[in-house]
């Protein structure tokens, strides 16, 4: 081989090493671009989902405040409307025990 050969294999040698060098500083750089993308990605994932975990928490807990209180008023008038026909009934129970004593008395 010649010395002119020689240098052009050792040229092309060292071209490559460079080359391959560049590369693993790319990959090493891209590599570290994309974890931090990643971890960014992540934290704000976690964030938005915690945000809508609050969010469904919060509507959760008013439909449930609403639902006490529909079931306190419903129970309200139940217990109104039993209250109003116990008294009836009280009334028609107090008008037949006076008859009975009335037919009792004659």
């Amino acid at each position: 081989m010649t010395n002119e050969a020689i240098e052009k294999i050792k040229a092309a040698e060292a071209e490559a090493a460079a080359i391959r060098s560049d590369a693993d500083v790319k990959v090493q750089k891209m590599r570290s671009e994309a974890t931090s993308r990643g971890e960014a990605l992540l934290l704000s994932t976690e964030a938005d989902t915690r945000a809508e975990i609050d969010r469904m928490f919060a509507e959760l807990a008013e439909k449930s405040d609403k639902l006490i209180e529909k079931s306190r008023e419903d129970a309200g008038a139940e217990a109104k409307e039993l209250r109003r026909t116990a008294q009836f009934r009280m009334h028609a129970a107090s008008e037949e025990i006076i008859r009975g004593i009335y037919r009792q008395c004659q």
